[in-house]
Formats: C-alpha cells, sequence, structure tokens
C-alpha cells in the first residue's frame, strides 16, 4: 500500500472514529480541529496498540480497541495524563452503532444541527422542524411595507427573506395576502 493511500486511509478511520465518539472532546467539548483530537485509553493495561499507529485495514479490530477509549482534545489529554485534569465519571463511549460499517456510512452523511447541535444530514437545514421554528425569525409584519418593498423599491422576495431570516415563500405568502386585501 502506498503512503498516500494509508494517510488517507488513517485520516478517514479518524473521521470516524471521531463521528463514533460524538465529534467533540468528552471533556471541554473542543471540536473545531479534528488533528486536535485523539483518543485516550481509559485503562493502559487493557491496550493492545495505538490506534493512531494503527496501520492494518480492519474496522473490526479498531472497534475493539477504541471501546477502551474516549475522545480528548490534547489538551485535555496532556492534563489527564499529568494529573491536572480528572475524566468525568460520566462520559460518551462508542456509539454502538458504529460498530457496523455500513451504519457508520450512513452517520458520515450527518453534522450537527445549528440550533440544538444534534445530528442531522447534511442535506437538513435543521434536525427538526422545532429547530426550524427556532432558526427562522420572527417578523412584526405590521413594522414592513412589504408592498413598497417589493413593487416600488424592486427588491427581490429572495432578498427581503434573507433580511428577514425567513423562507421566500414565507414573503410570497405574505405578499399575496396584501395583495388580496387591497382588492377587497
Amino acid at each position: 500500500m502506498a503512503y498516500t493511500d494509508v494517510r488517507q486511509w488513517q485520516k478517514r478511520t479518524k473521521q470516524r472514529l471521531i463521528i463514533a465518539f460524538g465529534g467533540a472532546c468528552q471533556i471541554c467539548g473542543y471540536n473545531k480541529c479534528e488533528r486536535s483530537l485523539c483518543l485516550h485509553h481509559l485503562n493502559p493495561e487493557e491496550k493492545e496498540f495505538t490506534i493512531s499507529g494503527y496501520r492494518i485495514k480492519n474496522w473490526d479490530k479498531i472497534v475493539v480497541e477504541a471501546k477502551k477509549c474516549i475522545l480528548l482534545c490534547h489538551n485535555c489529554h496532556n492534563e489527564v495524563h499529568d494529573n491536572i485534569t480528572k475524566i468525568p465519571d460520566i462520559t460518551p463511549k462508542f456509539d454502538e452503532k458504529c460498530s457496523d460499517y455500513k451504519e457508520l456510512e450512513k452517520l458520515e452523511k450527518m453534522d450537527n444541527c445549528p440550533v440544538c447541535q444534534k445530528l442531522k444530514s447534511v442535506h437538513q437545514k435543521t434536525c427538526s422542524k422545532t429547530c426550524s421554528i427556532k432558526q427562522t425569525g420572527k417578523v412584526k409584519w405590521d413594522d414592513i411595507d412589504l408592498i413598497n418593498m417589493i413593487e416600488i423599491q424592486k427588491i427581490n422576495m429572495n432578498q427581503i427573506a434573507k433580511q428577514l431570516n425567513i423562507s421566500w415563500n414565507a414573503v410570497k405568502k405574505r405578499y399575496a395576502k396584501l395583495k388580496l386585501l387591497d382588492n377587497l
């Protein structure tokens, strides 16, 4: 196997392990840089190999070893080894759904909801309708002269929607409602 193939495989494996552990340091919640996250063996006596140096492409063996670990940022990892920081009694463990390679591939197409930070499909803006409602703005329509903005100022409905942090469809519906009221 070529050096670049090994590096790609190691990077991909680390990304999968990060997903399996919830995507952040289990002490401080750090999640900005994957390179700054590492696995810490809870019991060094049970350690069979260092996962970061493992070169055999065998997900099942890596899972067995990973279940003996928790995910930490390098800062917390060093503090744990120097007895400055204690590992909390309750820390997220390896997600069993990730043991199955096929299930893990489904999870890889996920990222965090911008509102509640729960996992969601990369194709969705939020994880639920509740979060979607929280993310969109509440508009005081009485304070906005929508007909003037659209017909006189010639502002595009998409631009108005972005300014108000609402959907284009919400602007369209409000505009249609106002036009109907004008016709009465």
